[in-house]
């Protein structure tokens, strides 16, 4: 769903993109959902570098569960959980995704981003659920271990790509360690 920000929102999204001055930045993918695609959209201004919108940078779809009271969504949860820890990774709503169908939706604009800095700095400007998902796979960690790279709104994670794989060189990233 492309839920708008709140005015605090939009407010600790430009101090956080404002962070991003100091940092050498090649290109900006971002969502084309609003409170991702403004992220992006105030990164590569201030970077002076393209962003390039893309659709499957959005957040997870959570098919009929979505828009739901909390309540009911978590009966919904309560009903599925059994199903869900079976295989946690693969695991969806029925008409939605999960971290499987998440990440082979995202990897493809991943890859493309990267290619197109070719060894410069990609800035990925995304939602909480596809963030942790990538994360997730690329440090090797399955779902649900995965939920703790859960990112905290007007926040970041810098990973690192080396000869010996991807780290993670810094979590929950504000403004300040940003710089």
């Amino acid at each position: 769903m492309d839920v708008a920000l709140s005015e605090a929102g939009r407010e600790a999204t430009m101090i956080l993109a404002g962070a991003f001055g100091e940092r050498t930045v090649t290109r900006v993918i971002a969502s084309d959902l609003e409170r991702a695609a403004l992220l992006g959209q105030a990164i590569a201004e201030g970077a002076g570098v393209p962003l390039a919108l893309d659709g499957r940078l959005r957040e997870m779809d959570r098919g009929s569960w979505q828009g739901r009271p909390k309540s009911e969504f978590r009966t919904l949860w309560d009903r599925a959980a059994a199903d869900y820890w079976r295989d946690p990774y693969r695991w969806h709503v029925p008409d939605g995704e999960g971290d499987e169908l998440i990440f082979e939706r995202a990897w493809p604009a991943l890859l493309e981003g990267l290619d197109a800095v070719d060894g410069g700095t990609l800035v990925v400007a995304a939602h909480g659920q596809l963030i942790r998902v990538v994360i997730g796979r690329l440090l090797g960690v399955s779902s649900p271990t995965s939920y703790g790279y859960a990112l905290e709104p007007a926040h970041a994670h810098l990973l690192v790509d080396a000869e010996d794989g991807w780290s993670l060189a810094i979590r929950q990233a504000g403004p300040k360690d940003i710089r």
